[in-house]
This record gives structure tokens, sequence and C-alpha cells, in this order.
């Protein structure tokens, strides 16, 4: 038996995107009832980025680093798509910007315990409360979050994996335009899966340039080195950049599965992308997890988790998911040109609000129309019989 330390009425396992933006969301929901957060890590540092598209009131959007209205697409060929938007932005938000944010309203409150440093050995839930074992010591709770990633296994060739490796770099003199990102290049190779580099540009001289592949969830990612010196190669060739100082780097896997994830168990809630906040056709999770978080501080402020059902988005994105997972399993070799149809086809608002799951059936129609129907109606019928 392990020593009991203090009861909360919320335990959050895990300081990151979703566990610290549950905690401001149930902060800002009136909660007032005593929360602990758990975290492995000994500090915040700026670890990693955030990205998403601000067709709808976030919370978060202010913090971004910048927001850009013009993007581009580029297929395997050169051919170049552009567009822009003065309603819709990408913005791209720093992890320590976050973290320092989160912190601060913690500490507006005396209600929360953050608690670095802490290994979480094991997380229990029984009928009346639920456990947490991390350094030696059980805390309990009536209810706990935990945001800890979990595997799901592929299920019928529709899972892959998103794999990034991105540096931070500085030139000397001017190279980027920082009116515009580049979303997808991919004048690269296609041999190893689905693949393209991404640039953000913060102003002439500073970037994020990522190197990205989609593959199947059983291919063996790059090495740190490999991935070096296919930005380098990137940068020397497509850029005609060969000389910069390297800031800092990040590195990430992102599941993409339409297998649905386990919400809850007991007193025992998975949030974030344990919880299935990641879309699984793009990757993007960062607004789905303030949405989930928004849901389950809007019931623990009334009362009601014990009876809690989130509410998930409207089943014809599930279903155009599991399409385009089936499509990239089926046809990886054609994507990059399917990617540079939606850019040039597309408005940019019926594009954004289709990623951002805001969109009407009449501007889900434009996305149809700018495809190709053959791969995409064998995509629907295995979907369908899946």
């Amino acid at each position: 038996m392990l020593p009991v330390q203090e009861n909360y009425r919320y335990i959050i396992v895990g300081a990151g995107a979703s566990g610290l933006s549950l905690c401001c969301h149930l902060l800002e929901a009136g909660v007032r009832d005593r929360i602990l957060i758990l975290d492995r890590k000994s500090a915040f540092t700026d670890d990693r980025t955030w990205c998403f598209w601000n067709v709808r009131p976030s919370p978060y959007t202010d913090l971004a680093i910048r927001c850009w209205h013009r993007w581009e697409v580029r297929d395997t060929q050169g051919n170049e798509a552009r567009q822009e938007s003065p309603g819709v932005g990408y913005a791209c938000l720093r992890g320590l910007d976050f973290y320092d944010h989160a912190q601060a309203k913690i500490a507006e409150h005396g209600n929360v315990t953050l608690m670095l440093g802490s290994a979480i050995e094991n997380v229990n839930t029984f009928p009346d409360y639920a456990a947490v074992e991390a350094n030696g010591i059980s805390y309990s709770a009536d209810y706990v979050f935990d945001s800890r990633p979990k595997t799901v296994p592929a299920r019928g060739g529709t899972a892959s994996t998103q794999r990034f490796y991105g540096q931070f770099i500085r030139t000397d003199t001017p190279v980027f335009d920082p009116a515009r990102c580049t979303l997808m290049d991919f004048r690269t190779s296609q041999e190893h899966g689905l693949h393209f580099f991404y640039i953000l540009p913060f102003s002439p001289t500073e970037a994020l340039i990522e190197n990205t592949y989609i593959q199947d969830c059983e291919a063996v990612g790059l090495s740190p080195e490999q991935h070096r010196t296919e930005i380098s190669d990137y940068l020397a060739q497509k850029v005609g950049l060969t000389a910069f100082t390297l800031l800092r780097e990040e590195a990430g896997a992102i599941p993409m599965t339409t297998q649905p994830f386990p919400k809850r168990d007991g007193r025992l809630f998975f949030i974030g992308t344990a919880g299935g906040c990641t879309k699984p056709s793009s990757g993007y999770t960062f607004q789905r997890i303030q949405e989930q978080c928004r849901q389950i501080a809007e019931a623990a402020a009334g009362g009601t988790l014990d009876r809690f059902r989130e509410r998930l988005a409207p089943a014809r994105y599930r279903f155009f998911d599991s399409v385009f997972l089936q499509v990239l399993h089926d046809d990886p070799g054609n994507f990059p040109e399917y990617f540079y149809r939606l850019f040039a086809r597309v408005s940019p608002e019926a594009l954004t609000a289709f990623l951002s799951e805001t969109s009407t059936w009449r501007s889900d129609f434009q996305i149809m129309r700018s495809l190709p129907l053959g791969p995409f109606l064998r995509a629907a019928l295995k979907s369908i019989r899946g």
C-alpha cells in the first residue's frame, strides 16, 4: 500500500497542451475545487509549436507568434497553388508562450497545484474515486484526466503516422517572405511515403523548416541525422540557402487513424491525442483539444461529469477522414497532385472551414468536385463496407 497524499477533486496527468488547456478551461468555467496537475518533466521549455486555422474563436489566437493570411502548396513538378484570405489565418503558437500563459492563469488561483518531476507509475479508477501513483505516493481524486498518448492498433489499412522533424533557423541576409507560408512542398523524393517540406517564415531571416512524412504505422522513421541531411539538401536545392544558424529543433509523431480512441474508463477520462482529439486526415489537434476541454469544463462546472458524453464532430467528417486515409493507403503516389488540386480549385474559405470541421454541405461540395471521382469513390465504398 502506497502512502496516500491529499484528496483532490480533479487530477490532470500531463502538463502539455491538453492538460494545461483543461485546467485553464476549468478555471474559466468557475471551477474552484482543488486541482492537481502531475507531469514527469522538470521544467517547461520551448519544445514544440502548435498550428491551427483561426476560423473560430480561440483563447490562444492572440498568443500566436504569427498568423499568415497567404499560403501556398507546390506539387512534385513545382506547380504552385496560392491562396489568400483576409478573414482566415494560419496561426502558429510557440510552446513556451502557451506554457507561460497557462502558468500565469494558474497563479491567479489558489486551488491548483502543479507538480513537475512526477514520474507517473499507475493510474486506477474505482467506483467512488480514482487514484494516480507518482514518485511512490498515491494521489486520489473524484476524477482523473489522462493526456498521455496511447498506441491504438491499426485496422483495415486506414492508419498512418505523420512524422516530422523541424529546425528553427536564422540567416544573415533576407531570404523568406514573412507574409506567406508554405504548407506543403512536394518537390522531394516520395520513395518512403508521402513526403513534403513545410516552411513557416517568422521574419525575412527566421523560419521553421519541417521535414514531414506520412507513412504506414509499421514504417520505420528516419533518424535525426537523416532528417537534418534532407533539410539541408532541400534548403540548398530548392531555396538556394547553404549557410544558416540553427536555433533549435523539434520532432514528433502524430497518429492518423479512424479507429476510435477510448474516451473514459469510469472516473478516468482520456484527453488530447489520447482521447481522440487528433483529426485523422490532417493531424491537426490543437483546436479540437480546446473544444474537448471546453465541453468537459462546462460539465464539471454544472456537476454533470458522471453522465458526460463528448459531442463529436458531425458524422460526415469522420466519413471524410476514413475516405482520405483509404485513398492515402491505396494511392499514395498521386496524393501530392490531390493536395495541389484542393488548394488550386477550392476557395480558401471553403477549404479552411473543411479542414477545421466548420463547413457546410455546400462548401463541402467544392471539395468533392475538385478531386478525381474514381479513387475517392472506390475508397468511399471500402469505408462503407469496412
